[in-house]
C-alpha cells in the first residue's frame, strides 16, 4: 500500500487542479454577469436622475429628501459593487473596468444630494430657530450650520442649472443670508 500513495497523491491533485479551474471559470462566468448587471443599474440610474431636475418645491422637501436618499444608498452600493468588482478583475488578470458611467452619475447626483440635504435640515432646523425657546438656542450651533449652508449653496448656484431646484438654491441662499444678520444679536443675547 505504501508504493500506491504517490499514485493517489497525484490523483487527488489532478482532481484539485480540475476543480479548481472549474471553480475559476464559474468565478469568471458570475463576475462578468456582475459587471453586466452593474452597467444596467447605472444606466437605470442615470434615468431616474432626471427627475431631481424637475423637483422644485420647497413644501415637498420630505418626500424629495426620501427620494434622494433612497437614490443615495443605491449610489454607494454600486460604487462599494464596483471597487469589489475591480478588485476581482485584478485578481483573475483582466482590464480593470473604469465605470465612467458611475462616475459622470455621482458627480450628476451629488449637487441634488447636497441641495435637498441642506433644504430637509433647514426646514427641521429654521422653524426652531424662529419659534423655539430662546433660551434652548444654542448660537454656535445656528452660525455652524447657516454658514456652512451658505457655503455650500453658493457653490451650489454654480453647479445646479435646472430652473427649478436653481430657484430653491437661490430662495434657500437669500433666507438664509437674510437670517444670518440676525446670528450676532443672537449670540450676544445668548452669552
Amino acid at each position: 500500500d505504501t508504493f500506491g500513495w504517490p499514485t493517489e497523491v497525484f490523483n487527488v491533485l489532478k482532481d484539485s487542479a480540475g476543480r479548481i479551474e472549474a471553480d475559476s471559470q464559474k468565478f469568471q462566468e458570475q463576475l462578468q454577469n456582475d459587471l453586466i448587471q452593474l452597467s444596467k443599474d447605472v444606466s437605470k440610474y442615470k434615468k431616474e436622475l432626471e427627475i431631481f431636475s424637475l423637483f422644485d418645491d420647497v413644501e415637498k422637501v420630505e418626500e424629495y429628501y426620501t427620494q434622494i436618499s433612497k437614490m443615495d444608498g443605491l449610489i454607494e452600493q454600486s460604487v462599494e459593487k464596483s471597487k469589489l468588482y475591480n478588485s476581482r478583475e485584478r485578481m483573475f488578470k483582466w482590464t480593470v473596468t473604469e465605470f465612467e458611467d458611475l462616475q459622470e452619475l455621482t458627480n450628476s447626483f451629488n449637487p441634488h444630494k447636497d441641495l435637498w440635504n441642506i433644504a430637509f435640515n433647514e426646514s427641521q432646523e429654521y422653524p426652531e430657530w424662529l419659534e423655539g425657546q430662546f433660551q434652548q438656542l444654542d448660537p454656535e450651533h445656528v452660525e455652524k450650520h447657516v454658514l456652512a449652508w451658505l457655503k455650500s449653496l453658493t457653490k451650489l448656484r454654480r453647479q445646479i442649472e435646472d430652473p427649478g431646484p436653481h430657484q430653491v438654491v437661490e430662495n434657500l441662499y437669500q433666507k438664509l443670508n437674510n437670517f444670518k444678520r440676525h446670528i450676532p444679536l443672537i449670540k450676544s443675547l445668548r452669552n
